[in-house]
């Protein structure tokens, strides 16, 4: 189905109005219903990375809530004039050194938390390790953030620029000289290569006082010796372009690849946003290749009336070139599968931006083969299947490094009893969700610019394909193939049944029917079409598309 994208780009600062500065690198992110998070980034500047934290009201829906989950800070008597979207600066207080100027760092909302994991520091030199976070509803930071020293390169350090370095490359977005000095990089104040970084650390949580200053014997960001509380937990090496994405109920977060100027990374960790400790996870399976400057986002979807949250990994830049992959991790089996995605396939790129919306990943630009692309596709995460996007009255912007964040409801409804923050009330689904995006690097400078796509999933379909609107009319949606229904249906009725089952399920996939009625038996059987939604789920079904990869082999 082809989906009628409505762009358009709006300027917000007028002269009296103050909002960021152009910048590329930065942290974009859903924090609300209502409401965008802009974090740091890059102004393309030498040497010159902010620090600064912008909350965009976007005016999109009239109230939101403000209970658990993916997001949501406000209340109904703090919402945004309706239409009218406004940047406001946040000053925080409380732990004033959790915060340090950053580019190319990854973020995400927990319960009304926003969480700042790693990136490059001020001068571009070295990787962080450090955890920042931000109590969103009292405007204060939070002293759970490992205890990082000041990074200080030497100055023979090889500059990390990445969105100087890779802006235009043709194969890999990170490819560095052998002979090039590597980034160092200060892990609990010992110096590392960041090549070297072990990949289990001691993760130290730095011990504040009341009114902000660090306590006696604590460790403060620029060095001073002091206490610290040591925790026997791993934490993640430093690193930069990571994905960083919290679970729907906002108890943890998950983060994913990256790269410390020398490698890499593959490892997927999980942040417990209670304890803030770092678990290195063993998923069983194969596991994607090591990347970065990918999108790494949580998904979740109803598998069976079971509700879970499934990461969706997609593209980024590998030791071999740019990627086009799509992987899945199932949160509550820890397993990694490769998604073998129908459609037109988009181009390999890195450093692009995506979001998910109901069941949709909207993915935005990014960069491929010497190129910065101006495109948007739409990955629809129930077929697993790509989907063209068309667009008015302008088209999408040509960004790298940019941001793209969804506002309105964004998630599927989940169950009665289940309140789901993301969800929004029955006008706010009505209405549908807005997709913005803002800043990035154009190929020429980094942008300033904010960009809006009105209800980029909620837009009326357009039918493309008059056989599948023709199967849609002649069987309701959830009602079963049978062989009565097939035009030759005498012919197959004298057929043996393995031949009448191969033939009803291939009747069933041409039509993109979820099922069909097994003759021998009468039983409603699955397709090979439905069951590539989700996972294998263990049960050795008839037309499991991966090989029955999670049944369990018998001892004999």
């Amino acid at each position: 189905m082809v989906k009628q994208l409505n762009i358009s780009s709006l300027s917000l600062n007028d002269g009296q109005t103050k909002g960021p500065c152009p910048r590329s690198a930065a942290c974009f992110l859903r924090e609300s219903l209502s409401s965008v998070l802009l974090v740091g980034g890059d102004t393309g500047d030498a040497g010159h990375r902010l620090a600064d934290i912008w909350r965009l009201e976007t005016g999109e829906v009239s109230s939101y809530n403000s209970g658990s989950g993916g997001g949501g800070v406000g209340s109904d008597d703090a919402s945004p004039s309706e239409n009218a979207a406004v940047w406001t600066e946040l000053h925080p207080g409380g732990h004033q050194h959790a915060m340090c100027a950053r580019s190319n760092a990854a973020a995400t909302v927990a319960n009304g938390r926003l969480l700042i994991f790693g990136g490059w520091e001020a001068s571009g030199l070295a990787p962080l390790d450090s955890l920042a976070v931000l109590d969103l509803p009292a405007n204060r930071w939070l002293d759970v953030s490992s205890a990082q020293q000041q990074l200080t390169a030497p100055a023979s350090a090889m500059p990390v620029d990445p969105s100087a370095a890779d802006a235009m490359t043709s194969s890999s977005s990170a490819a560095t000289s052998a002979s090039a000095p590597a980034p160092t990089a200060l892990v609990n104040g010992t110096p590392q290569t960041a090549g070297q970084a072990a990949t289990l650390v001691s993760s130290t949580v730095a011990a504040c006082a009341p009114n902000g200053a660090i306590a006696p014997g604590g460790a403060d960001m620029h060095g001073d010796p002091g206490c610290g509380a040591e925790l026997a937990a791993a934490a993640p090496a430093p690193r930069g372009q990571p994905s960083l994405s919290a679970l729907t109920d906002g108890s943890a977060a998950l983060l994913f690849g990256g790269w410390d100027g020398q490698q890499r990374y593959d490892d997927l960790w999980r942040l417990d946003c209670s304890t803030w400790q770092w678990q290195l996870l063993q998923p069983s399976g194969s596991k994607p290749p090591a990347r970065a400057d990918h999108v790494g986002i949580v998904w979740r979807y109803c598998d069976c009336g079971h509700w879970k949250d499934i990461l969706v990994v997609m593209g980024g830049s590998s030791a071999s070139g740019l990627l086009d992959d799509v992987w899945l991790f199932d949160v509550d089996t820890t397993t990694w599968r490769q998604a073998h995605c129908g459609g037109p396939i988009p181009k390999a790129r890195s450093s692009h931006a995506a979001a998910a919306i109901r069941t949709c990943l909207l993915v935005s630009g990014g960069q491929a083969k010497g190129e910065v692309l101006g495109d948007l596709h739409i990955l629809d995460l129930a077929t697993l299947t790509w989907r063209p996007a068309q667009w008015s009255p302008q088209g999408p912007p040509q960004l790298c490094r940019h941001g793209l964040a969804a506002t309105g409801p964004t998630s599927m409804p989940g169950p009665p009893d289940a309140a789901l923050p993301t969800a929004g009330t029955a006008a706010e689904q009505e209405a549908g969700a807005v997709a913005w995006v803002f800043g990035g690097f154009d190929g020429t400078e980094s942008s300033g610019q904010l960009h809006r796509i009105q209800h980029p999933l909620a837009a009326d379909p357009v039918a493309d394909d008059a056989a599948e609107a023709e199967v849609s009319r002649a069987l309701p949606s959830g009602v079963p193939l049978t062989i009565a229904d097939l035009e030759d249906a005498a012919e197959v009725e004298a057929m043996p049944s393995w031949k009448q089952i191969r033939r009803l399920h291939a009747a069933a996939l041409a039509k993109g029917l979820d099922q069909y009625i097994d003759p021998p038996s009468g039983y409603t059987c699955w397709t090979a079409h439905y069951l590539r939604r989700r996972p294998c789920c263990g049960n050795a079904c008839r037309h499991c598309p991966y090989g029955h990869a999670n049944v369990v082999k018998s001892a004999d």
